[in-house]
């Protein structure tokens, strides 16, 4: 019994034994079988690039699948470490268009990101698919996308079309801009097709890729002010093609300083103070005044110290429109302005603006020089005819010229002298040059010009044109003999230049009065204050004044007469002029000799005419009779004092190099004492009438704007 009971002990001990050995052999062998295997998962797999959007990010994760014999230990208590997942990135042949970032990498506890960025200007219009594949001892993944082009493009928002901008203020200029377009924009200011002002170069405009693009844009002096119309463009930096436009754009400004400058007096008789001058703002443009806005506030005048009396002479302020213009273009036809492209044909341009710019009654010539061993040449002396002076112009332009160095002091010297050498304070006088400064065929000198200009009363005017030599020389001539100077950087800003020259030419004005001091009276000083948009100001008229060197009698009329001839037309254009309006004036009539055919017209009020709305009446053997509105209603007589144009007298036929036309006006026809004289006393026959000649001849000298 005993042994049996031992027995048994041995054998439970036995299986116990075995029992705990196979049960270390079965956890031995399920540890030893348990295994971790890396896999990659990516978010998203699959998107859309938005309107606008240009980046994407993309999550890489590392997935660990834990694994056993039998598939069911997959238990985290018998993960002994994760494993990393390693990656590459695969593109397709068609992946121009977009970039991946990085490339490579290995993702362990954390997620790795990458960056997919497109490029939409490497895109044709319409839908692109784009795909990625991730290579990884984790798995393969592949990745797509989509993407649109639409029809790119610039939008200007800011400023809009019609909008005034005012010089030396600050304007933002904005616009919206597809993801297609490059993030560098060129931006432009326009006038006449030519950049007159790069406003940005390459500027980088994107911030982010919603906003839109701006640019805070300072208005130069520089600028043209009023009338001119320009155009304000933004262009792709890389594709000129991707651009926007707005236009009409205005450039204003607000003047708060009226500036005087070339003062000079013009007194004569009878009793006529009269001072002519420019009028300068605080950039140094012309102040252009408009007529309409003119009142009896807008002058006055005092005499030592006290008011005139308004009521019984009038002061005015006459516009350039209202007085003699004589311009003298001098064109630079050398080898230098050929060479630009176009530079001929935008100098003709502009020229042609200029001349239809001035008044009916108002003279230009032209001077050209091409080549040092030819003598500048006239092309058109002083008329009054502007198509005659533009086909002058055209027709030199179109002739087979060799054109070489320069001689532009020469031809200046050559313009100056076709000026009167008698000096007319009623007359405005002014040269325009055109060059880039560079002379090396001249036997004259920038000396020489100014000497010339300051003795016949000359202002010259220059446009430097591109890479301007000497450009000091240029600006002193203009300073000097009170013009102005103005630089255009190559040919297509030039229009431009010419249209500042057409303003500063309109700048011109003049004050007069007729006076009531006497010879006794002695010596007098005058002030005057101008009074303009809220502005007033008192030009410096210096100097005294003798009433006894004007004084005259106010009721005798002064007449004179303007000519120019056109030689190739066989005509003349007579302009008569009256420098003193007595009191009670409604009728002029005069006789004309029919020695050549001619018409008699009247001149316009914004041409500088007096009698523009009055009648005229062709009474037969020579004789014309003008009458106003109402003869009975002196609100229609001419002012008192006032000066202008009576009517133009077309004179046709004349081959002669001079030809004279008998005048006579008939002061019968005023009965309250006053009457009507030229400027010298054998001008008044035995019966009290002004009887002189019109002298009509191709004469330089003779061009004095007088009786010749």
């Amino acid at each position: 019994m005993k042994s049996e009971k031992k027995d048994i002990k041995k054998i439970r001990k036995a299986l116990q034994i075995t029992i705990a050995a196979l049960l270390l052999i079965a956890v031995a062998v399920c540890v030893l079988s348990f295994h971790s295997v890396p896999s990659i998962k990516v978010t998203p797999s699959y998107f859309n690039f938005k309107d606008g959007e240009k980046e994407k990010l993309i999550t890489v994760n590392n997935s660990v699948v834990k694994k056993g014999i039998f598939g069911i230990f997959n238990f985290g208590i018998f993960d002994f470490g994760k494993k990393s997942s390693t990656f590459r990135i695969e593109t397709g042949e068609d992946s121009s268009w977009f970039s991946v970032y990085p490339t490579s990498g290995t993702v362990s506890e954390e997620p790795e990101t990458i960056n997919i960025r497109i490029d939409r200007i490497k895109l044709s219009i319409g839908s692109h698919e784009g795909a990625i594949n991730i290579k990884s001892n984790g798995g393969d993944k592949t990745i797509t996308f989509l993407a649109k082009r639409g029809e790119d493009s610039i939008v200007i928002n800011t400023p809009s079309a019609n909008t005034a901008l005012e010089i030396g203020s600050e304007v933002t200029l904005s616009w919206n801009a597809t993801m297609g377009i490059f993030d560098f924009v060129n931006i432009y200011l326009l006038s006449n097709g030519c950049v007159v002002e790069n406003i940005a170069d390459y500027y980088q405009f994107r911030n982010d890729d919603v906003s839109p693009g701006e640019f805070k844009w300072l208005l130069t002096q520089d600028l043209l002010p009023g009338g001119q119309q320009y155009t304000i463009k933004v262009e792709d930096a890389q594709n000129s093609d991707f651009s926007d436009e707005v236009s009409p754009v205005a450039i204003e400004y607000q003047f708060d300083k009226i500036v005087f400058k070339n003062i000079y007096r013009a007194h004569q008789t009878p009793s006529n103070v009269q001072y002519i001058f420019s009028l300068r703002d605080q950039y140094n443009h012309a102040v252009i005044i408009n007529p309409q806005e003119l009142d009896l506030n807008s002058l006055k005048i005092w005499e030592n110290g006290k008011e005139i009396d308004y009521s019984e002479s009038r002061a005015f302020l006459s516009t350039q429109g209202d007085f003699q213009l004589q311009v003298m273009l001098v064109l630079d036809f050398s080898s230098s302005m050929k060479k630009n492209y176009y530079g001929v044909e935008t100098m003709i341009m502009g020229v042609k603006s200029l001349i239809d710019s001035l008044k009916e009654t108002h003279q230009i010539g032209a001077i050209e020089f091409h080549r040092p061993d030819v003598q500048p040449s006239i092309l058109q002396s002083f008329v009054t005819s502007k198509n005659a002076a533009k086909d002058a112009i055209t027709n030199f332009a179109s002739e087979e010229i060799y054109s070489d160095f320069s001689n532009c002091w020469d031809a200046v010297y050559m313009g100056l002298e076709q000026f009167p050498s008698k000096h007319n304070p009623r007359v405005f006088r002014a040269l325009l040059f055109l060059s880039d400064g560079f002379d090396n065929g001249s036997a004259g000198t920038p000396k020489n010009i100014i000497e010339l200009a300051l003795k016949r009363n000359v202002h010259v005017y220059n446009i430097g044109v591109g890479e301007v030599h000497e450009e000091y020389v240029l600006k002193d001539i203009s300073k000097q003999t009170g013009g102005t100077y103005v630089h255009a950087k190559d040919i297509c800003v030039l229009l431009e230049r010419f249209q500042n020259i057409i303003r500063d030419l309109g700048g011109q004005y003049k004050i007069s009065y007729i006076t009531p001091k006497k010879p006794k009276d002695g010596v007098f000083k005058i002030q005057c204050e101008i009074s303009y948009k809220g502005l007033k100001s008192t030009p410096p008229l210096i100097g005294k004044i003798d009433a006894a060197t004007i004084y005259g009698d106010t009721s005798n009329g002064i007449i004179d007469f303007s000519t120019s001839l056109n030689v190739k037309q066989k005509n003349a254009e007579v302009f008569m002029w009256c420098e003193h309006t007595p009191r009670y004036v409604h009728e002029f009539r005069f006789y004309l000799n029919k020695i050549k055919p001619y018409t008699v017209a009247l001149v316009p009020e914004n041409e500088g005419g007096l009698c523009g709305n009055w009648k005229i009446v062709n009474e037969g053997n020579g004789w014309f009779r003008l009458t106003s509105p109402d003869p009975t209603n002196q609100k229609y007589d001419l002012e008192f004092g006032n000066s202008g144009t009576i009517c133009k007298i077309i004179i046709d036929k004349i081959s002669e190099a001079q030809t004279i036309i008998p005048f006579k006006l008939d002061n019968s026809v005023y009965s309250l004492g006053q009457s009507f004289h030229g400027r010298h006393d054998f001008e008044v026959d035995a019966d009290g009438n002004c009887n002189t000649n019109i002298k009509i001849e191709d004469s330089h000298e003779g061009q004095d704007l007088g009786i010749w």
